[in-house]
């Protein structure tokens, strides 16, 4: 079991994605599971691009899973719709691959095949995959490294490019060494650190021990960087349809203006010093997710602008 993200959906479902799982595994509101749903061997992703369908499940970026017919080195990853109401999960459209994932195979207890999946970091800059639902059922993409979002329908024909003029900006080498900081500071902390292992039964896997000093060192010399800071950080739909593009901040990671544009392209305007919610209300709340100084989650619940709704 890996959960790694979690959503609700539109009828209350709660939605966690667990790798270990290779699918999903739906709540009710009140805590109480309801079941598992498989994506056929496909293995969700780790973080980013995961909405809510109106036709009742999720799409989301995969990646195929050990086994699978995708031949090693293939530069591109799936985005699908996964129904939970029956149906097989369903190829959208294709994006670049920017994790760069290793696999092996061994023998665990009893004779068992095993086999590890490492997935490594990305490029430090490479673009996100930022995917959202539109109120009609078609999805909204960004993974250049411009202002582009693509709106495409389920078959993955693109209907129409919503673009800004604003280009990615060349990195710095301050932004370069304010992403190892902040990867020192993760992988010290025993974050960021993902291993799963598939097929070999007997037990809990042994906890990994911090990292050294060398292991660390070894970590920081090993990063890659991209020429370029992609120009967009962030995108969610609003209830109401509305898309809320946010542009990367001065700093990277920090929040950043939010656009907000129709599905078909009209610019509404821009907010400034709220950043993107992590949930959103048809009433008008937001939810955003915050850590304490001891790195403990809470959330805040905020009212949005009228304009965001």
């Amino acid at each position: 079991i890996q959960p790694m993200q979690i959503l609700v959906g539109s009828d209350g479902t709660l939605v966690v994605s667990d790798l270990g799982r290779f699918g999903y595994s739906l709540f009710r509101t009140d805590g109480t599971f309801v079941r598992n749903v498989t994506t056929e061997g496909m293995m969700p992703a780790m973080r980013g691009g995961l909405s809510w369908h109106p036709r009742g499940g999720v799409v989301g970026t995969f990646r195929e899973g050990l086994g699978a017919a995708r031949p090693q080195g293939s530069s591109t990853v799936p985005v699908m719709l996964v129904p939970f109401g029956g149906g097989q999960p369903s190829r959208i459209f294709a994006v670049p691959m920017t994790a760069r994932v290793t696999q092996s195979a061994g023998t665990g207890p009893g004779g068992r095949t095993t086999a590890n999946i490492v997935v490594g970091p990305p490029p430090e800059f490479s673009p996100e995959t930022l995917v959202g639902v539109l109120p009609d059922g078609n999805v909204a993409l960004s993974f250049t490294s411009g202002y582009t979002v693509r709106v495409v329908d389920l078959n993955g024909q693109t209907l129409r490019y919503l673009q800004r003029p604003m280009r990615a900006r060349l990195t710095t080498d301050r932004d370069r060494e304010q992403a190892r900081e902040a990867r020192r500071e993760t992988m010290a902390s025993g974050r960021g650190r993902v291993m799963i292992s598939v097929g070999g039964g007997g037990g809990n896997a042994p906890a990994r021990p911090p990292m050294s000093d060398a292991q660390l060192a070894r970590v920081m010399g090993e990063m890659e960087f991209m020429d370029t800071i992609p120009a967009l950080q962030g995108m969610r739909v609003s209830p109401s349809g509305k898309l809320l593009v946010e542009r990367t901040g001065t700093n990277v990671g920090d929040p950043g203006p939010v656009d907000v544009i129709t599905p078909e392209g009209q610019y509404l305007g821009t907010f400034t010093g709220i950043g993107l919610p992590d949930a959103m209300s048809r009433g008008g709340l937001a939810a955003y997710v915050d850590y304490d100084d001891d790195g403990v989650a809470h959330v805040i619940v905020r009212r949005l602008p009228a304009g965001w709704r």
